[in-house]
């Protein structure tokens, strides 16, 4: 697998509109009676704030499980997530096997059982400025729905994937065309 590089990678995950009525409409007509949606998470290169990685799956669903499949393969010097991913494993693979800095949110609640002294480290030396680049990520997500819609059209599980991927594609393409002078 060849590695993708980057400065610094943003994580987060988001969530598309499975049905076109909205949520409103649904909740007042008491058609929904729970949520469904796919959920997205992505590793994006927040310089060039391009996608680097991404997972589809069924929610609702804990960021958390994504987090290594999400870094595979990416070499980088800083990795910024929320609270979401927050776990002493997390943080051990980020330090020792990728050799970046963690820049992840550490909860404020740490059980008894739970006490992982590298966490507490991260916490003690937490850059606030570098976290806030992780807000890109997001402005990322608000693009993409923007451009190409929140709600997906297709009906099988299949197909929402690959429309999906369709969206990101586009959007890489297009953030590639159009901001290509940040690049060289």
């Amino acid at each position: 697998m060849p590695h993708r590089k980057a400065k610094v990678v943003g994580l987060d995950g988001t969530g598309f509109e499975v049905e076109n009525k909205s949520m409103h409409y649904q909740m007042r007509t008491a058609r929904c009676s729970y949520r469904r949606y796919i959920k997205l998470g992505v590793s994006a290169d927040l310089d060039k704030q391009i996608i680097l990685r991404q997972t589809i799956h069924k929610g609702p669903r804990n960021d958390n499980k994504d987090f290594m499949l999400l870094l595979k393969g990416i070499k980088t010097n800083l990795v910024c997530a929320d609270k979401g991913y927050d776990a002493g494993k997390h943080h051990e693979y980020v330090i020792k096997v990728l050799g970046a800095k963690s820049c992840i949110k550490v909860r404020n609640f740490i059980s008894r059982n739970n006490r992982n002294t590298l966490r507490k480290k991260v916490a003690n030396n937490f850059d606030e400025k570098a976290y806030h680049q992780r807000s890109k990520v997001e402005s990322i997500f608000s693009s993409i729905k923007r451009k190409y819609g929140s709600c997906l059209k297709a009906r099988t599980f299949a197909a929402q994937q690959k429309e999906i991927l369709c969206k990101l594609i586009a959007y890489n393409i297009d953030r590639n065309i159009n901001y290509s002078f940040w690049f060289f």
